[in-house]
C-alpha cells in the first residue's frame, strides 16, 4: 500500500486484453480506497475512470454489433453463392481454385472440395486452353471478358460451357479471378 501512495500504481504493465486493464484498474482503486488515502485528484481519477469504462463498454457492445451483421452478411453471401444455378469459381493469382460453387462441381461430376486446389487447366480439353490463356491475361489486365470454351466431365465427357470473368481485387491489387459458367450443352 505504501508503494501505491508514493505513486507505483502509476505503473501498470501492459496489458494483453481489454479485460486485464479494466481488472488491474479496478484492484488500484480498491487498494486506495482500502487505505484511505483518495484525494480530489483520485475521487477526479476514478470518475474518469468510470466515464472511460462506460464508453470502453459502448464500443465494445457496437464492435460486437457489427461482428454479428456481419456474420449474417456472410452467411447470406454464402447461401446464395450455395444455391446459385450457374457455376462460380474464384482462383488466385496462380490460377487454382479457392472457391467452388456446388453448381460448378456437379456440372463437372466432382463435389467441390475436389476441386480446391486445381486450376481450370486441369479440367480443360487440349483445345481451350490458348482459350484460358488468353482469358487469363485480359483478366490480369484489369478487364472483364467472356468466352466458350470446353471442359472435361469426371467421366470423360465434353461439357461446353459459356464463361464470364472478372479480376478479383484485394487491398487494390488484382488477387485472382471470379468466374461464372453456365452449361451450354442443351444450345448445342
Amino acid at each position: 500500500l505504501a508503494a501505491l501512495g508514493a505513486g507505483a500504481d502509476a505503473f501498470l504493465y501492459k496489458p494483453l486484453h481489454p479485460a486485464e486493464l479494466r481488472a488491474s484498474l479496478k484492484l488500484m482503486l480498491r487498494l486506495k480506497a482500502l487505505e484511505g488515502a483518495i484525494s480530489d485528484t483520485d475521487k477526479s481519477l476514478i470518475d474518469r475512470y468510470h466515464t472511460l469504462e462506460a464508453r470502453f463498454e459502448e464500443i465494445l457492445s457496437t464492435r460486437k454489433q457489427t461482428e454479428e451483421k456481419l456474420l449474417i452478411e456472410r452467411d447470406f453471401a454464402n447461401q446464395v453463392l450455395n444455391a446459385m444455378g450457374q457455376g462460380l469459381t474464384i482462383t488466385n493469382s496462380d490460377g487454382i481454385f479457392q472457391y467452388v460453387n456446388p453448381s460448378f462441381a456437379r456440372m463437372l461430376g466432382y463435389d467441390s472440395q475436389e476441386l480446391i486446389g486445381k486450376r481450370p487447366r486441369d479440367l480443360a480439353v487440349d483445345d481451350a486452353l490458348p482459350v484460358l490463356e488468353e482469358a487469363r491475361k485480359i483478366r490480369f489486365s484489369g478487364k472483364m471478358n467472356s468466352y466458350e470454351m470446353k471442359m472435361l466431365h469426371k467421366s470423360g465427357k465434353e461439357i461446353p460451357l459459356m464463361v464470364t470473368g472478372v479480376p478479383y481485387y484485394r487491398a487494390g491489387q488484382i488477387a485472382g479471378a471470379i468466374a461464372v459458367a453456365t452449361d451450354i450443352s442443351s444450345l448445342k
